[in-house]
């Protein structure tokens, strides 16, 4: 079950990483240079877990970066904790596998909906 949760979790991050660089790309007109924004923003992303701030700012900031939604040590859901209990790493609280099914989706959705909105302003045809 652990193997399936976090496939499906980074499978959707990876999504999301790929769809972002080729709205990008058309946005940009250059595939390398928003290749480079999209692993500068997603390297940027993950700061939030190595940055000490308050607890309840740090574990918001956690709790709806899409890129650590496939960090299963800070889930908190039953059937994860008999593999993480070993690890002795603190959970945050209401952060389960659902919660970050559900913030994944919206990320997709809304690069879904900005990439169909791209789509229809930019010409495609006539690039150089």
């Amino acid at each position: 079950m652990i193997c399936t949760v976090s496939v499906v979790l980074n499978v959707i991050v990876i999504l999301i990483v790929i769809l972002l660089t080729n709205i990008l790309s058309l946005y940009i007109m250059n595939t390398e240079i928003s290749l480079f924004i999209t692993l500068l923003v997603y390297t940027f992303m993950y700061f939030p877990a190595f940055i000490k701030l308050s607890d309840s700012l740090q574990h918001l900031l956690i709790k709806i970066n899409p890129v650590l939604q496939a960090v299963l040590v800070w889930h908190n859901d039953g059937f994860l904790q008999k593999y993480l209990k070993p690890l002795d790493a603190p959970v945050i609280p209401g952060f389960n596998f659902y919660w970050s099914l559900l913030i994944l989706g919206m990320y997709l959705a809304l690069i879904i909906l900005a990439g169909i909105k791209m789509i229809k302003t930019v010409e495609i045809i006539d690039r150089k």
